[in-house]
């Protein structure tokens, strides 16, 4: 097989299986949402590790981090390819009402708590995490997104 074809092959693969995840919420739970974007259908995902509610989530195309919560410094790593859940390096600052976002290498949490200006910079090939820089404002329930440019 040609490698522009294999290539295809693989790109169609993915577009076709392409999802995106709901996790925890407010009744501090641990069950996921599975909406794959192509036929609009919503299946159980993998629980999560620990419930919790006013948590975030980033990623990249091969894993979701949940993060943070009511109490806790927690993560879950999910790793979409095989739908498996495990724990991931615990965030610099337990706080809840964060906002997450990311590019193809790592995912930003930031805010939440009693209005926090503070970030954590979770890298995705290792599982770290490293305090990031400081929000212009303090605020929490904020929300977060990415440019396309960060290949998301």
């Amino acid at each position: 097989m040609s490698g522009i074809l294999q290539t295809f092959l693989m790109y169609k693969d993915i577009v076709a299986n392409a999802f995106g995840l709901f996790g925890g919420g407010y009744s501090y739970t641990d069950y996921t949402d599975k909406y794959t974007y192509s036929d609009d259908t919503v299946v159980a995902g993998t629980v999560l590790g620990l419930a919790r509610s006013y948590l975030a989530a980033t990623g990249n195309s091969t894993v979701g981090i949940f993060g943070g919560g009511v109490t806790t410094a927690h993560t879950d790593k999910y790793t979409y390819s095989d739908d498996t859940v495990s724990t991931g390096t615990v965030l610099g600052l337990a706080r809840y009402y964060l906002a997450a976002t990311g590019n193809s290498t790592v995912g930003i949490f930031g805010g939440g708590g009693a209005y926090s200006d503070y970030t954590d910079k979770y890298t995705y090939s290792d599982d770290t995490v490293a305090a990031g820089t400081v929000l212009g404002l303090a605020r929490r329930m904020l929300a977060a997104c990415s440019s396309t440019a960060n290949g998301l």
